[in-house]
């Protein structure tokens, strides 16, 4: 008798601690492991990309470790995957954090959590140097189109130019996409304005951009109701956008382009 309600008491002492398990918050979870993971596609220059010493840097990479450090957790783990993949991934609890320039929209507000936003970036059509059929969104008709799989773009293509003939090309990030361009297997890209001129700088890539489509306000996505997670790092990141410090940083990677600038301007800060 005494054993069976010795594992009578050790069961519901069991079934007590498994609810608070489960329910422990993202924050409380990254700051036990002190550690926290986020993911980045690898390919998207000038903010996640990995360098001749194959080394991941950029601007997006910086700013997840500062980010990290404000934060109080001491350890980063980046982690690749898919910009389709990314999403899912959070959902999924694969990784922390997403630093992939994710735009801001109720159909993702349903599904995962948003930071502040961190990116104003213009979008353009992208095309070959000396190729002069494109001047306008009206030109893209009956051509093969680059673009991000799974994001916004692809989505802005087939909804909002589905009266045209387009062959609308999904591709895994930016540098495969503008690559092709450049080797005229598709006929244009439509992508960000400073990373798709970044990484044909680079890359030596005759590309460039020559239409603009729209303005994308972009923003860390983590695991959705994460109070305390949401609070923690627009806290941080708050702070590092405001001291002059995402100003350096942008300095760093972009050039002329100050970012911190770029979303007040864009009334996104």
């Amino acid at each position: 008798m005494p054993n069976v309600i010795t594992s009578a008491v050790l069961a519901f002492l069991i079934g007590l601690a498994g609810p608070a398990l489960a329910q422990e918050d993202l924050l409380s979870r990254v700051k036990a492991a002190d550690t926290i993971r986020i993911a980045t596609t690898q390919g998207h220059a000038p903010w996640d990309f990995l360098d001749d010493k194959n080394e991941l840097v950029g601007l997006g990479i910086d700013l997840g470790r500062e980010v990290a450090k404000r934060m109080g957790i001491t350890k980063v783990e980046f982690v690749s995957a898919r910009f389709p993949d990314l999403i899912p991934g959070i959902q999924g609890d694969r990784f922390d954090l997403v630093i992939a320039g994710h735009s801001i929209t109720d159909e993702r507000k349903k599904i995962v959590g948003f930071s502040l936003p961190y990116m104003a970036i213009g979008t353009s059509v992208f095309v070959r140097d000396g190729d002069e059929r494109i001047k306008s969104l009206d030109d893209i008709d009956g051509k093969s189109i680059g673009t991000l799989a799974g994001s916004i773009t692809e989505k802005y293509l087939n909804e909002e130019h589905a009266d045209k003939e387009l062959d609308i090309r999904a591709y895994e990030n930016a540098m495969l996409a503008l690559s092709d361009l450049a080797a005229g297997r598709v006929d244009a890209v439509v992508y960000s304005d400073d990373a798709g001129s970044y990484i044909a700088k680079i890359n030596s890539l005759p590309v460039r951009p020559v239409v603009a489509v729209n303005k994308e306000i972009n923003a860390m996505v983590f695991k959705k109701d994460e109070k305390a997670f949401e609070v923690a790092l627009n806290s941080a990141y708050a702070s590092i956008r405001d001291d002059g410090t995402y100003s350096a940083l942008s300095a760093k990677w972009l050039g002329t382009v100050d970012m911190a600038a770029e979303l007040k301007k864009a009334g996104a800060n």
